[in-house]
């Protein structure tokens, strides 16, 4: 039989030509593959970086027999005292971030983070850092601010001042008077830690700062009198509200009575 080299081309280019289409048409597909998995990682690099999720507004509020420990995106800690509220949006924002305390005291340890700012709301006025760990009371008409580390400025309308580790600022809003002074801050701080802890504090004060946490009414009898400053630091398990009180009376040399739902001092 005679060879055919005609026909052998042929056959030969065609299995070439076959193999040549399977080949593109596994490029094409690997090609699309390739294209979504672009698109998928652009689409979330993108949602990721200019974005922002939404927003949610968070409210956190503790009880008179409770405490309670928030964590924050940006990795910040804040600790809620007693009967205390607070509010925040998370995510954080990229360029500021910004809690208010509504009512009560809390604790904050701030992630240092130079290109955000933590600003602290309270009462109208506003506390500016960029990372340190600081205490805010606002149980009472006055406002205290406790600095253990760091660097914060306390803003309130026209007043403002910078406070150092070691200092609390007390400031009035009705009168616009503030004070200064030195004290072991990280005591103050101690509350976390079950205890009471008030230090160099007038004994009208303490008694408001007790009513707020236990959520009762205090009236004092005698607001134009000077009382004397209390310094305590007890256990809350080894002291119960009743006996503090008790205790407070023979410090203050005053009468003080209480039931279920008022602290009277007079």
């Amino acid at each position: 039989m005679e060879f055919d080299k005609k026909q052998a081309w042929q056959q030969i280019s065609q299995r070439i030509e076959h193999k040549t289409a399977q080949r593109r048409k596994r490029a094409r597909s690997l090609f699309a593959a390739a294209a979504i998995v672009c698109l998928s990682v652009g689409y979330i690099a993108y949602h990721s970086f200019f974005i922002q999720p939404p927003e949610q507004l968070i409210e956190v509020t503790t009880s008179s027999k409770e405490t309670r420990t928030i964590r924050l995106s940006d990795g910040s800690t804040l600790v809620l005292n007693t009967n205390s509220s607070l509010r925040y949006a998370e995510p954080l924002d990229k360029d500021l971030r910004k809690v208010e305390l509504l009512h009560g005291e809390a604790t904050f340890d701030i992630a240092k983070d130079a290109k955000r700012p933590f600003r602290v709301a309270v009462e109208q006025a506003e506390i500016e850092v960029l990372g340190t760990l600081f205490n805010v009371n606002a149980y009472s008409s006055k406002l205290a601010v406790t600095l253990a580390e760091g660097s914060i400025r306390f803003k309130k309308g026209t007043f403002q001042c910078m406070l150092v580790p070691g200092e609390r600022l007390s400031f009035d809003p009705a009168s616009q008077k503030a004070s200064r002074e030195q004290l072991d801050a990280l005591a103050v701080l101690d509350w976390r830690n079950g205890k009471w802890v008030f230090q160099q504090m007038p004994l009208d004060e303490v008694l408001a700062q007790l009513a707020a946490q236990y959520n009762l009414s205090f009236v004092n009898t005698r607001p134009e009198k000077q009382y004397p400053l209390i310094t305590i630091y007890q256990d809350k398990a080894g002291m119960s509200l009743r006996q503090l009180l008790a205790l407070l009376q023979r410090m203050g040399k005053s009468t003080i009575q209480f039931d279920q739902k008022s602290i009277l001092l007079k």
